[in-house]
């Protein structure tokens, strides 16, 4: 697991209190492993994480909006063939 990637799950750990502080938690998760997808005009968004942690808090915090989210879950191609964990 890279830095950034232990990072993510030593934060996801953290459960802030604030509603401005979920929110920048979640943007900074969509800046660093989002994609954003048009599909017949409508949008859809998608994170791929390579930490469960941090996989289950995003899905948290996309609950707690209202948003509706699903995980699943894919072996890497590359390399160790790691777990990844999509967010769509």
């Amino acid at each position: 697991m890279s830095l950034s990637d232990d990072l993510r799950d030593e934060l996801a750990q953290i459960a802030p209190a604030r509603r401005c502080c979920r929110h920048a938690e979640l943007s900074a998760l969509f800046h660093a492993s989002g994609a954003w997808h048009l599909r017949g005009g409508t949008v859809a968004v998608h994170l791929d994480l390579a930490s469960s942690a941090a996989a289950r808090r995003a899905f948290a915090l996309l609950r707690d909006l209202g948003v509706r989210s699903e995980i699943r879950t894919y072996l890497q191609q590359a390399f160790d063939r790691a777990t990844r964990y999509q967010l769509h």
